[in-house]
């Protein structure tokens, strides 16, 4: 499920491996969206439809409020833009706001890589060194399938399922959990299997 809490972003796939994405909207676009205040990312909100492959980012509408909305305006006439509404129950008091922008048609395969969980087929090298932080030891090392992080996934994965998988034994087809709708769609639900 994804968690919003106010003051922190929510860290899950959908903002680490497609936020970076946007960048092909060029700088302005950067600077603007570097002013707001962001609290979670995912490619779908249950309550919205939407057929188009977009991020949708929930944003602090009460941090720097002013510029929020000026930003906000400046969003609704870019061409990237689907749509914003309110994200809170409580209309008198919005504090959490749904800003939905298109995956730039050069990475619609990689969205679609994503939700497949081919994580390293989402990006060229060439790609994954002009859009990503290369401080982002742990997106990079996904992405481009590089040897520490098989060792990390392989500790995360021996302690997940309290295993002790050898790293000779272990062979994952990609470095990284597989997709988890609930992590990655807002207001989704999964549905408990009776027995």
């Amino acid at each position: 499920m994804i968690k919003i809490e106010i003051g922190k972003m929510f860290q899950n796939k959908s903002w680490r491996f497609l936020g970076p994405t946007l960048t092909h909207y060029g700088q302005d676009f950067i600077d603007k969206l570097n002013t707001v205040f962001k609290l979670a990312a995912g490619i779908g909100d249950v309550s919205h439809q939407n057929n188009v492959p977009s991020l949708y980012l929930v944003c602090d509408a009460k941090y720097q409020p002013r510029n929020f909305n000026e930003v906000l305006q400046w969003f609704r006439y870019h061409d990237c833009f689907i749509t914003d509404y309110p994200y809170d129950t409580d209309l008198k008091d919005v504090r959490r706001h749904m800003i939905v922008f298109k995956i730039p048609k050069p990475y619609i395969e990689s969205y679609n890589h994503l939700l497949r969980s081919e994580y390293s087929k989402m990006f060229s090298k060439e790609e994954v060194g002009r859009m990503f932080d290369h401080t982002r030891r742990d997106v990079l090392g996904v992405l481009l399938k590089r040897e520490e992080m098989k060792v990390l996934h392989l500790d995360k994965v021996n302690k997940c399922y309290d295993t002790n998988v050898k790293p000779d034994d272990f062979q994952p087809t990609e470095y990284d959990f597989p997709f988890k709708n609930p992590e990655e769609i807002f207001n989704y639900v999964e549905e408990k299997v009776r027995r």
